[in-house]
């Protein structure tokens, strides 16, 4: 009692631990997160270069470098060079280094176009949600249809015993045949192996549910798994569900993909426009035979503000290529989505059908059962006073079996075409 008290387990429970624990619902949830924080990089990439330098430097040998010796001596001839070292034996230096795009064709819209990345990593994470939550109520329900299944073969496994107990009765008095004492037997051995498969079944239905949740089967204890809602409860909610909420997640998606097609195919239209950027150092410059960092007179200070302007040449037939890539890129995402569009109406009206076609056949398998149920205990009644043969009861019973088959799948196929029709 204790291990069926752990194990018990409500739909709503189901669908909030798969939620949190399903490895394809943890997945898109990691994906959305990352995309968010994609944003917030692409923010800080967008602040100015600001960086510190500093370093020291020892010259063994200091290199001398050639001048025109008109610098030094206007009279010199223009073929006259000095040699002359600008350092010393030690160097130091220091400075704060800013840098600033205040244009840049490849910065442009960095922000704008991850905002959509995450965009359908949030509405991947809805799809996947509602995807699971449907699939985790078929589970459920799979659970319950196949313990009713169960329950069904035992309750006809005691019919098919006592018709092979009437049948050898009615064989003893000469009222019926050896073929139908046989007829018989073979019920209560297809009863037997009804009853194996139904067994399987409910243990597969539990893996199902289970692992669907984000739980190992083999560490759960499935013959106790105590599931709390009533099949009949859970029609009834499935019943009530809007099953238009979903419906509008597709072409959400599209919509964002086909904008953000869109922008990069504009972004690519101004890549061959020039880098403007703001550029600025402050700092200074050591030099002397000593190392005497201290000595203020040896430090020279240098600082600069400026504008750098850059224009690739050869880079822009590469652009130019990547131009035509995103404006069919965007023409695709077009095209795609109108597509999607129409298999999105003509699946609705498909799925809608077949659902309506399930309901209508699942009331009438519903009244299939009670009629059989209904006709077997006629006939029940009509075997005690010896009123049949055992031939008429052994069809009675396989035509109960069969319509407590045929309901039951009838239930299934109802929750699927609903779940179909709210993902359609």
């Amino acid at each position: 009692m204790e291990g069926q008290e752990q194990n018990s387990l409500s739909l709503k429970n189901a669908i909030s631990d798969a939620l949190k624990d399903n490895p394809s619902m943890l997945s898109k949830i990691l994906l959305e997160k990352s995309a968010s924080i994609k944003v917030n990089k692409q923010k800080l990439d967008l602040l100015p270069e600001l960086s510190l330098s500093a370093g020291i430097r020892h010259n063994f040998d200091i290199a001398a470098t050639p001048i025109p010796m008109k610098f030094i001596d206007p009279t010199s001839g223009s073929d006259e060079i000095f040699p002359a070292k600008f350092a010393t034996k030690n160097t130091a230096n220091w400075g704060i280094n800013f840098s600033y795009d205040l244009f840049n064709p490849a910065k442009l819209k960095l922000v704008s176009s991850e905002k959509k990345r995450a965009g359908l990593s949030k509405v991947d994470v809805l799809i996947q949600k509602a995807i699971l939550t449907n699939q985790v109520r078929i589970d459920y329900a799979g659970v319950l249809i196949a313990q009713k299944q169960l329950a069904y073969c035992k309750s006809d496994s005691l019919h098919a015993v006592r018709v092979l107990d009437y049948t050898q009765n009615r064989f003893a008095e000469g009222l019926a045949s050896k073929e139908d004492v046989l007829v018989a037997k073979e019920n209560v051995n297809e009863m037997k192996l009804r009853g194996i498969s139904a067994n399987t079944d409910l243990l597969l239905a539990q893996n199902r549910l289970l692992s669907d949740i984000g739980l190992d089967p083999e560490e759960i204890q499935r013959e106790r798994l105590n599931l709390t809602d009533r099949l009949e409860d859970l029609m009834l909610d499935m019943q009530a569900l809007d099953l238009h909420q979903n419906h509008s997640l597709g072409a959400e998606r599209d919509s964002i993909q086909m904008a953000l097609s869109k922008e990069q195919w504009k972004k690519s239209n101004i890549a061959f426009l020039p880098t403007l950027t703001l550029v600025g150092f402050y700092g200074g410059n050591f030099y002397n035979k000593q190392l005497n960092l201290t000595n203020s007179e040896h430090w020279y200070s240098n600082s600069y503000l400026g504008l750098k302007l850059s224009l690739p040449i050869l880079e822009d037939f590469g652009k130019n290529e990547d131009r035509k890539i995103a404006k069919l890129n965007y023409k695709t995402d077009q095209i795609e989505a109108e597509n999607n569009r129409i298999n999105r109406a003509k699946a609705l009206g498909e799925k809608q059908a077949q659902l309506d076609k399930a309901k209508k056949e699942l009331l009438i398998r519903k009244e299939n059962v009670t009629l059989h149920e209904e006709r077997f205990s006629i006939l029940n009644e009509q075997m005690k006073e010896g009123q049949i043969y055992p031939a008429k009861l052994q069809e009675g019973l396989k035509d109960l079996q069969k319509s407590h088959t045929d309901y039951l799948q009838a239930i299934y196929n109802v929750f699927v075409a609903n779940a179909n029709l709210e993902l359609s």
